[in-house]
């Protein structure tokens, strides 16, 4: 019964680690676009 949970809980950790790092780099893909398109704008 423990090993079953364990498992669950891990899948379920896995999934949001995903989730976040998907977050994450989106995040940083959109600060990273907005500082190439100042630099774009700039001359």
């Amino acid at each position: 019964m423990k090993r079953i949970i364990y498992i669950i809980k891990s899948k379920f950790k896995n999934y949001k680690d995903k989730k976040l790092r998907k977050v994450r780099n989106e995040r940083f893909n959109n600060k990273y676009n907005i500082e190439l398109n100042k630099e774009a704008f700039s001359w």
